[in-house]
């Protein structure tokens, strides 16, 4: 009876100094940037940033032609798009994060003048 208390006792003592295995949460992203309407003709700079364990399922961008969707976009991604006078821009994205952080960005170049803007999605 004794062996059998002292082994109740030590299994018990065991399971709670166990560590327990933590996963991070993880958090779903469906996020954009502010819209910027141009006022000039210049270029504007499309970016997304990501790395692993953080998936990217889609981004959208806008284009003097309508949006454009990439999916499955590779983790630094970059395009340039020429921009006529009224044209909005924005890009979003869909995807995970857990322990590091997806950025999307733009940057619209008319001369002198930048206008950015930066989004992020993390945990």
């Amino acid at each position: 009876m004794k062996n059998l208390r002292n082994f109740l006792f030590c299994t018990i003592l065991f399971m709670a100094c166990m560590k327990k295995s933590e996963t991070p949460d993880v958090r779903q992203c469906d996020f954009s940037t502010n819209t910027y309407t141009s006022t000039t003709t210049g270029t504007v700079l499309y970016k997304l940033t990501y790395v692993a364990p953080s998936t990217v399922s889609s981004i959208t961008y806008k284009t003097p032609s309508g949006d454009v969707t990439l999916n499955n976009p590779p983790g630094n991604f970059e395009k340039v798009v020429d921009v006529p006078v009224g044209m909005q821009m924005s890009i979003s994205a869909k995807g995970t994060t857990s322990t590091s952080t997806i950025v999307i960005s733009y940057t619209f170049s008319a001369g002198s003048t930048t206008v950015s803007n930066q989004q992020t999605c993390s945990n």
